[in-house]
């Protein structure tokens, strides 16, 4: 990890930014989960792993189906083994992040048609199909070969909707970017991206390390330029998203109002 900030110490300087720290730990897991039994969604969706047995139990309990990401019929099965009831099944044409189970597995080319089909025939639990889908007949597609919901993301990162951060937005609709390629070079972890200089220059020194590398290149000067005030609580935070207008707080707080007026 130390050898790859070392490499990224040019970038730094360049852009007039520090790296961040490393992020180590689980993130808050078990809090989260805790936040989610408070809301009850009307499902609860893991991606780069399957969720705990006990996890899917008390999820389960609590009127929340679990469901699992996968890449593969092995993932299938072991997310079906720990409790999972329905499955996305992500093909290779997947515009973010390879949600395989072992981050360090090169992305494979089998095609989401092939793997649905796999599954179909495996299975007896709902499957969503996932994975370069972007129009009505690529939805169709999916859902006469068995299941019962697209998924789609990159086709909506242009949408006012999407939030997109400016720059990405640019990037999507210039012409010099006309490939796209597997790399774990911006955050340890195989993700789709545009190619660029960035990737080029930097995918032999990246390493398998997520969210302990995404910590690193999450630069903190970048982050102070994006601090907003909570329109709930007037509190400053730091948003993934920058058009974001309200904290975990306030999302928690008006999740409860919305169930009890539907009661």
């Amino acid at each position: 990890m130390q050898a790859y900030a070392t490499a990224l110490a040019d970038e730094a300087r360049h852009y007039g930014v520090r790296l961040g720290d490393p992020r180590h730990g689980d993130g808050g897991w078990a809090a989260k989960l805790d936040v989610v039994h408070d809301l009850r969604p009307d499902v609860v969706s893991f991606t780069f792993g399957a969720p705990a047995s006990e996890d899917s139990v008390r999820l389960r309990n609590a009127g929340i189906p679990p469901v699992a990401t996968v890449t593969n019929v092995e993932e299938a099965q072991i997310a079906l083994a720990r409790g999972a009831d329905a499955l996305v099944v992500q093909g290779p044409s997947a515009g973010g992040h390879r949600a395989t189970f072992d981050p360090t597995a090169p992305p494979v080319d089998e095609p989401l048609e092939d793997l649905l089909a796999a599954l179909v025939a495996r299975v007896d639990v709902p499957i969503v199909a996932a994975g370069g889908l972007a129009t009505a007949d690529d939805v169709a597609a999916v859902i006469n070969m068995g299941a019962i919901a697209a998924q789609l993301g990159t086709a909506f990162l242009l949408a006012h909707e999407a939030g997109t951060n400016p720059v990405h937005r640019a990037a999507l609709t210039d012409p010099q970017f006309t490939q796209t390629v597997f790399t774990r070079a911006f955050t340890g972890r195989y993700a789709r991206g545009l190619r660029n200089r960035f990737i080029d220059e930097h995918e032999c020194d990246a390493v398998f390390g997520f969210p302990v590398c995404d910590g690193c290149q999450n630069a903190r000067a970048y982050r102070e330029r994006l601090r907003i005030v909570c329109a709930h609580c007037e509190k400053p935070f730091h948003p993934k998203r920058s058009d974001a207008r309200f904290c975990s707080n306030a999302y928690r707080q008006s999740a409860h109002r919305q169930r009890t007026s539907a009661r």
